[in-house]
This record gives C-alpha cells, structure tokens and sequence, in this order.
C-alpha cells in the first residue's frame, strides 16, 4: 500500500556501519492526487497532497507552509484562466475547484502541465462512511539507544473502503489532523497505516498535523479524486 504522509529515507555510507547510518534530507513536495478519473464533476475539484523528494531536488514553492496551498494555474482550451479555489481538507491535503463549466489543464508555478480535465454536469456519486472495525497503536523499539522508538496508528477496517476513495482522513474532536491514501486497487484492503512517526530515519509532516496514538478518539472519512468528503464514521478509542 502506498502510504504518502511518512517515507523513511535510509542513506548509508559504504564506511559506515548500522550504528553510523546517516539519513538522507527529505523534502516535502505537492503531489496532484486526481489521476485514475479525470472527468470532474459539478460539486468536485482537483486533489493536492504531498510527497517527498530526495535531497538535492528543487523544492517547489507554495503559498504557505502547506504543501498542498499551491501556485498552480488552469486554462481552458481557448488558453483563459480558469480560477481555482482552494479547501483545505485534512493537513497537506486540499482540493481546487475551478470556476465556470470548463474543460481545463494545471500546470505548477513552473509552467509544466500536470494534468488535463473535463467537466462533468453532474455531482459524482456519494461514499458510504468508513467502517473501522478497531484502531490500534504500536511502538516498536529503535536498534540502538541513539534512534527514537518507531511508532504507528493501524485501521482496522470491517469493510473496504469504496473504489472512488483515495485517501482517508483522521479526526480527532472534528478537527482533520492527517491523512493516508489508498492504493489505487484496494477492493480488499482492509489494515490501513493512517500514522507514523519516530524511528531512525523520520520525515516531517505538513504544519497542522496532529498525532494519533493511544487513548485518541478518532473518526475518520473517505474523500475521493475530487475532493468529495464521505460522512464519517463512528467514534473510536486507538487502543
């Protein structure tokens, strides 16, 4: 499963050891999220999370400390802006909904296309509510006393989630404190990393983000290629 909020970069030296390895810089980059379905319908937008990229490549530049507050652009086929507005959804997670009934292209700060949509009409079809089934928290100790302990919040879920999501949101007390995508077939997953953090080698998360370990009472929600939220789910105590 592809999981975006946490990558470990490992970098070790050919003169080093396990106990001297060094850990490579990981940047945060935006990531377009609207790919497997690009006709966007009336209610719906473009998708922005974020990635890492290895250190030395250019960091692109956003609007704020938020990978996913973009300078990104659309035009139409006439070559017309076409306005975007941004709803932040979840930390390092937002959506851009275009004005107008358009077909349109983004490209980043940069001038380089990302992407090519269409308009639908029509709202796109609504998700059902995940179905968590438990919610646990692991720690796992580090090799030696010089690393941090290795921590993760796990998903249990009853019940897939549908196959219009692409990531699902975590709340604690209402407020959406991080995210984790899907793989773009999970018909059958149902055990979801949704936090981690700590370990050898840990990267940092967009500013916002909240942690998720024991005792949290989280809810969680589904939200599709653009952008669209499902209800959210019940209460549950990360155990």
């Amino acid at each position: 499963m592809r999981h975006l909020l946490l990558l470990a970069v490992l970098a070790v030296t050919a003169a080093s050891g396990l106990g001297e390895a060094k850990c490579a810089r990981a940047e945060i980059q935006p990531n377009l999220l609207t790919r497997r379905d690009t006709h966007v319908p009336a209610d719906g937008g473009i998708v922005v999370g974020y990635t890492y990229s290895h250190s030395g490549d250019e960091v692109e530049k956003t609007n704020s400390d938020d990978p996913s507050d973009v300078i990104w652009t659309a035009r139409d086929a006439k070559r017309k802006s076409v306005p975007l507005t941004r709803t932040s959804l979840a930390p390092g997670l937002s959506v851009l909904r275009p004005a107008g009934k358009t077909a349109f292209v983004v490209a980043n700060a940069a001038g380089t296309q990302l992407g090519s949509f269409s308009h639908d009409g029509k709202p796109a079809a609504s998700m059902e509510a995940p179905a968590p089934k438990t919610v646990r928290h692991e720690t796992e100790a580090s090799q030696t006393m010089r690393w941090a302990p290795s921590t993760r919040t796990i998903l249990e879920l009853a019940k897939a989630a549908p196959p219009e999501a692409i990531a699902v949101i975590v709340y604690i007390a209402g407020k959406p404190v991080t995210f984790a995508t899907l793989a773009d077939t999970h018909d059958k997953e149902l055990s979801l990393d949704i936090y981690h953090a700590g370990g050898h080698c840990g990267s940092a998360n967009p500013a916002g983000s909240g942690t998720v370990g024991a005792n949290s009472v989280v809810t969680f929600a589904y939200v599709d290629g653009f952008g669209r939220l499902s209800p959210q789910s019940k209460p549950m105590t990360v155990s």
